[in-house]
Parts: C-alpha cells; structure tokens; sequence
C-alpha cells in the first residue's frame, strides 16, 4: 500500500481544489474549512460531524434509526409522519392540523371542542343563554324557558320551591355581605304565607306599573304610594273606582258613655240648675271646630199641673255652662245660649189630666268645640210648677257623647 504524505494538495495549477473524478474513500475522519465546497456523493460509514449548518434539498431517509435527539427546535416545512411505512399511524400537517389513529392524552386541552364526538354527553337543543340540564345518563339539553344572560335569570313558566314531602318552602334573598335580607317563605306548621325583610330599616313595597303603591315600614307603619304613612287617627278611604286609596281623617274621633244609677230623687227649683253631679262625662275634644252630640235618656214623674224641662249642657271647656239644643215656640225661636238665661222648656213635660204619671226622656244635643280644654257634660232641669221624681222602678240614666272631625251641623 502506497502512502502520500503532503502538507497541502492542490489542483494541476496550483490554484485551487483537485478533482477525484472517480471518488474519494476514507476510513477516517475528514475535516473540511471551506463551507461551500460540493461533493456529488458523500458516503460515511462512520460518524460524521457537523459543527456548522447541514441543508439537504432533497429527502433524508433514516433507516433503522431509534431515536433523534434533537436539543434546539426541529423545523418540517411539509409536516411529518410518525409510524412504518406500511400503516402511518399520525400525521402532522404544515397547517398546524394532526390527525391520528391513536388515543390523545393531554393535561388540558384548549378550545371550544365544537369538531369532537364522543368527548363526553351530548348536547342538544342549546342556544345563547340557555340553561342546560342533565336530561341522561350521557346527555344534557338547553332550557329554552330558562336562560341567564349574566345579569338576569328568566324563567318562563312555574317555580316550585320544595316538594310534597318537604311543606316549609322558602326564597331567600341576600345583600351584598351574604347576610338574608329577605324572604318568602310558606310556613310548615300553619301554612302561613310570609313576607320578611330582617335586615335593619328597611320596608317591604308593592308596585304596579312602575309605580309604588302600599308600603309597610320598618316598624310596622302602613304607607300609601311611599313613606307616605299618614297622621294620628286617619284611615284609609276609597277615592272611587280607577283611582288609589289615600289617607282620610275618620269622621268619628271619640265616643264615650255614663250609666248612673241610685235611689229616687227629686228636684222642685223654677231656676235651671244641674239635678245629679254625679251623672256626667268630661272629655278633652281632639281638635277646636268639631261637633260633639251628645244623649242622654232619663225616666221620672209628672204629677197633675207641673210642668218643666230638662236640656244637656257642657261647660265648653271654659266653666261657661251652655245648653245643648235651642227652643222652639210659637212667637219664635230661642238659640241654645240662651236657653239658660230664662225660662225656657216650660212645657217640655206637662199633666193636665189629673193624677201621676211615669214616662221617659230622651235627650239629644251638640256643640261645636271652640278650644281642647276639657270639656263636662251634664243633665240641667228646671220646675215650672211641681216637684218632679227621677226613678222609681224605673230604667237608670245613660249618657253617650260622639265626636266627630269637623262641623258636621252644616
């Protein structure tokens, strides 16, 4: 075997590479310094190493190769395919699309999974908003009369809270710190249906048409179209039909009675005075300008040729005594001021027939308040002509007063 050894082999000209035109073999290592140097066919049949770049224009077959190690990032312009020849079993696309005959194993997986069968139950009847239920073992569906669009909740049809077994049904209603404001609740034990609202002053309130039309206050108050709630003593009255209830003061303010009762007495003076201090009723009117009417039934005697009157006086509330009610006559008639001041009601009861008689009054009159003082209401009578007898085996006396709001004489 020959052996040449030089330190540089160049071309005939000295000028540049030579030519081995019918191939060049080595059985060792082959270091070239020059990148852009062809080589028609280069066959290794040991190692070969590339420090630098390795491009290939046309296809790199490895044949019974185990594995490819790979430390920096791998580039297929085309795709590839993973499996022998024979039965491809994955396929890479140069689209990003994979398609395998295997099974896929992932961590997570991303995206809306709409192109995947059989990755879990089916769905059907689904569409924006839809609540979905399971309608199977392997099946959910959209409710299309259940929908939440993120803010609301929209059911369209009936909610049943509870069933057959369980009676106490309740809707809990929370604030912002998940404490229960409110509820609706229907009672297990009485059946009682009941609207709460537990958390500090607030109201429960009623609207139609946008509009709030009764409210129940914190403490119970009862409000009209608000915290409208009224004044002491007012109700709630009907303004007609189409129209909203409102607050009203009540005609009646007051009522109030006496029932007196003792041994028979008697009374004979021609000057009006009242007959039994023990028979009255005080009372303090809630407002100047009310009507206060006042009765009184009272039983006595009438002997042959007396005659007299009895009338219902107050005070007024200023010690200033005045009838009740005025006179008629036949020259005229006299106003209850003045009733006092002379001989009136001569003949309020009268016997000319001879004998005794026992017979009944009854006594009706007002006035009109003219300050809240309290006022005393009594029984004044007078004699014309006899002595007259209050009770024998007869009914006891009563007195009632009313009061009413306003002048209810006009």
């Amino acid at each position: 075997m020959s052996r040449i050894r030089a330190n540089q082999i160049t071309n005939k000209g000295a000028n540049g590479a030579p030519n081995f035109p019918n191939g060049l073999t080595a059985t060792g290592i082959i270091t070239a310094t020059i990148s852009n140097s062809t080589l028609g066919t280069l066959a290794v049949t040991g190692n070969a190493t590339i420090d630098g770049n390795l491009g290939v224009g046309g296809t790199i077959t490895y044949e019974d190769v185990a594995r490819v190690d790979a430390t920096g990032i791998s580039t297929f312009r085309e795709g590839f395919k993973v499996g022998p020849l024979s039965g491809i079993g994955l396929t890479a696309y140069k689209d990003g699309s994979i398609r395998t005959s295997g099974i896929v194993t992932a961590a997570s997986f991303v995206g809306d999974g709409s192109g995947l069968t059989g990755a879990g139950p089916s769905l059907t009847g689904s569409t924006n908003n839809t609540v979905c239920t399971v309608t199977g073992a392997n099946a959910i569906a959209g409710e299309a009369n259940l929908t939440f669009d993120g803010t609301y909740l929209n059911v369209l049809g009936e909610v049943q809270i509870g069933n057959a077994s369980n009676h106490t049904k309740e809707l809990r209603f929370a604030d912002t710190t998940r404490n229960d404001a409110a509820s609706i609740k229907v009672e297990n034990s009485t059946a009682d249906f009941l609207i709460t609202n537990d958390r500090g002053p607030g109201s429960i309130r009623l609207a139609t048409n946008s509009s709030e039309r009764i409210r129940v206050g914190p403490t119970g108050q009862l409000g009209i179209a608000g915290a409208n709630y009224g004044s002491a003593g007012q109700v709630i009255q009907s303004t007609g039909s189409g129209s909203s209830v409102a607050w009203a003061n009540a005609p009646l303010v007051a009522y109030k009675a006496k029932h007196y009762r003792r041994t028979r007495y008697s009374y004979s003076s021609s000057s009006w005075h009242e007959i039994e201090n023990n028979f009255r009723i005080s009372h303090t009117p809630a407002a100047t300008g009310n009507t206060i009417i006042a009765m009184v039934q009272i039983y006595g005697s009438i002997s042959d040729g007396t005659y007299g009157g009895w009338t219902i006086v107050t005070d007024q509330g200023s010690g200033s005594d005045e009838s009740m009610i005025g006179e008629m006559g036949s020259s005229g008639t006299i106003g209850k001021g003045s009733i006092l001041g002379g001989n009136y009601f001569q003949e309020m009861y009268r016997s000319t027939n001879g004998g005794n008689m026992w017979m009944g009054q009854h006594l009706v009159g007002y006035h009109i308040t003219e300050n809240t003082n309290s006022h005393v209401f009594k029984l004044y009578g007078r004699m014309g002509n006899g002595t007259r007898y209050i009770g024998d085996n007869q009914p006891a006396q009563f007195m009632q007063i009313w009061e009413y709001r306003g002048d209810v004489m006009n």
